[in-house]
């Protein structure tokens, strides 16, 4: 169902999520800005030293490069690995002991944040409101889903070194 002289409703959906994921791109230095501030912010455990602060932002920046290409260009979630700056953060989360439940909660608030902030873009057509939204969600839990699986292996494995 879509409106007079539109195309598909999938074709439609995935043009504006691919707008939405071009609108998180441009504006990406704030995201990686408001991703950091809330993570160091709400999770005490990743209040380390400034190495641990450095991996941090890089492990942010690792997942947003690899997150909204795939937004913006309708690739399927599922090639998607974790960055390498993500799967280094996670190890030396381990090395200092810090819990791992620290770490899924960084995934987990880290997903409500880019959410947030992509239920916040602007859908240029009113009508594609709830298809946009859910594939948006769709697509977040999917990324986070399969990436927090790479990195809590990572974790564990240098946690059981």
């Amino acid at each position: 169902m879509g409106y007079p002289g539109s195309t598909d409703l999938a074709t439609q959906v995935a043009a504006c999520v691919a707008e939405v994921g071009a609108a998180l791109s441009h504006d990406r230095a704030a995201l990686i800005r408001d991703l950091y501030q809330r993570l160091s912010s709400e999770i005490a455990e990743l209040r380390g030293d400034e190495s641990l602060q450095a991996s941090l932002v890089a492990s942010i920046e690792g997942n947003v490069e690899t997150s909204l290409p795939f937004l913006q260009h309708g690739v399927d979630i599922g090639q998607a690995e974790a960055p390498p700056a993500a799967i280094e953060y996670a190890r030396r989360l381990a090395q200092h002991g810090v819990p791992v439940r620290a770490l899924v909660r960084a995934y987990r608030l880290g997903q409500d944040t880019v959410l947030q902030r992509a239920f916040n873009t602007k859908v240029s057509d009113p009508y594609l409101l709830t298809a946009v939204a859910q594939r948006l969600a769709a697509a977040n839990f999917a990324y986070i889903d399969h990436v927090t699986e790479q990195v809590l292996e990572a974790y564990e494995e240098e946690r059981d070194r």
